[in-house]
C-alpha cells in the first residue's frame, strides 16, 4: 500500500513525444499496476478495490478472486 500512497505523492507528469505518443505510463497506470500486483498477491480482484470507510487509507474492501472462491 505504501507504493501507492507514493504514487499518489509524486504524480507523473503527462508528456508526450510527437504524434501524442506518451513517453511513460501516467500516474493511472502506474496506480493500476500496483494495484494488479497486490490483487495478485492477496487474492483479489483489482478492480473492486473500494475504501472500507475507517479512514485509514490501507484499508479496502474487494472482491475474492475466483481461484481464491474456488479454494485455489
Amino acid at each position: 500500500m505504501d507504493a501507492i500512497l507514493e504514487i499518489a505523492r509524486h504524480p507523473s507528469p503527462v508528456m508526450f513525444l510527437s504524434g501524442g505518443v506518451p513517453m511513460g505510463p501516467s500516474t493511472q497506470e502506474r496506480a493500476n499496476a500496483v494495484w494488479k500486483a497486490m490483487a495478485d498477491r492477496l487474492g483479489f480482484v483489482w478492480d473492486t478495490a473500494e475504501d472500507a470507510g475507517t479512514g485509514d487509507p490501507r484499508d479496502f474492501t474487494a472482491s475474492a478472486s475466483p481461484e481464491r472462491r474456488e479454494g485455489k
